[in-house]
Order: structure tokens, then sequence, then C-alpha cells
């Protein structure tokens, strides 16, 4: 269990979504604890011990001001009308048809293309991209995997990249491609010629064709 301090008194006590608030345990999504006195939230959200409603106020630098003040940006309260001004990165731009991707970086819609995922982004030129997470690739060379970028002839062994056309992986194991005829199949993490051998699966055991697989083991 772990305190938290509020206007420099120990209050709060997380406890996962629950808190207590001057010992008084509460649901977050129900209640608010400010300046250490519970409050229903109603919308309402706490701005450096003072509540405010977000749709009729804004908090900035630990102050509640009225909305039509101005802009919040970085930590500095700026009176300039919203269009065509931008907040990105902590400074306010006048970036009219632009967009702010990830928090941090200006670009342009009608012609890059934004991804964002978990804190991370990335700009690119927009033609022939898609996301990958917080990564943009180019779908004619590349292609996404979990959340890796691969080129087209690429596939991941584990977390590793590897060529399809030169390795084959079994499990989470690379094995050099084999040559013709070799007439590859994967048992568990070994890599076996189905002309010779056989898989016992339930041990994943690679056994001479001439001997049977019996249930668990073999004959």
């Amino acid at each position: 269990m772990r305190k938290i301090c509020c206007l420099h008194i120990l209050h709060c006590l997380l406890l996962g979504t629950a808190q207590e608030c001057v010992d008084f345990p509460f649901h977050t999504s129900a209640k608010s604890c400010c300046n250490g006195t519970l409050h229903y939230r109603g919308g309402q959200e706490c701005c450096s011990g003072e509540l405010y409603v977000p749709n009729q106020k804004i908090c900035c630098n630990n102050s509640v001001h009225d909305l039509e003040d101005g802009i919040c940006c970085g930590s500095e309260l700026h009176k300039v009308p919203q269009a065509p001004y931008v907040c990105c990165g902590g400074i306010m731009h006048y970036a009219s048809q632009k967009s702010c991707c990830g928090g941090q970086e200006l670009y342009d819609p009608a012609i890059q293309i934004c991804c964002e995922f978990n804190g991370l982004h990335s700009v690119g030129l927009k033609d022939n991209k898609s996301c990958c997470f917080d990564k943009n690739y180019d779908i004619n060379t590349q292609h996404c995997v979990g959340n890796t970028v691969l080129a087209q002839n690429q596939e991941l062994c584990g977390n590793i990249p590897f060529n399809i056309k030169l390795k084959v992986c079994c499990g989470e194991t690379l094995h050099e491609y084999p040559p013709y005829p070799y007439l590859w199949e994967c048992c568990g993490e070994e890599l076996f010629d189905r002309n010779k051998n056989q898989c016992c699966k339930a041990h994943d055991k690679v056994v001479p064709q001439d001997q049977e697989c019996c249930g668990k083991g073999m004959l």
C-alpha cells in the first residue's frame, strides 16, 4: 500500500482503482480527493487543490482559468484564438492545416501520416504508408508483424527477424534452409527430412521412418 502527497500532506492511499481520502475509502470513478476533501466527481477535476469543470474551466500551471482566457500549452496560458493555433511539444504554433502527432511533432494530414501508440509516435509521407503501432512503414516493401516492421521477405522467429528464403524457423530456433530434395518439416524446435524420418509429436521427437510412435513414446 502506497501513499501519495496532496498539498504536502499524506492523504491518499492508492488501492488499485480505489483510494482513501483522509482515511475515508472511496472509488475513483465516482468520487475525487481534492485538497484532502472527498467530493462526488460529477465531471469535476482537481487542479492543485481546487475543483473545476473541464468543459467550463481549464487548469494551467496549477491554476484554474476561464476557457475563454486562452489555451494552456506546456505550463503557460496563451491568450490566442484556438484556430489556427496548435499546441505541440509544449509550444504554441501558428499552423493552419496542420495537426500535432503524439503531442510533440507538427504534421500535415494531407500529405503525411501520424502513427501513435503508447506514448511513442512517428511521422512519414502518406503515399503507400500504413501504421504498425507507433511506426510508419511502406506497404510495398515492408509489412507489420506484431509491433515490428519487417521487409516483405522477412518473418520473426521468436523476436529475431529472418529471411524466409534463407532460413527456416522451428518454434523459436532458426535453421539453414535445406537444399532440394530435402522435404523439410518442423518437430518442435528440430528440423527433419520427411523422406527419412518422422515426428513423434507427443514428445517432439524425430525418429526414423522404420520406427513407429506409440502414445507418448515410440517403438
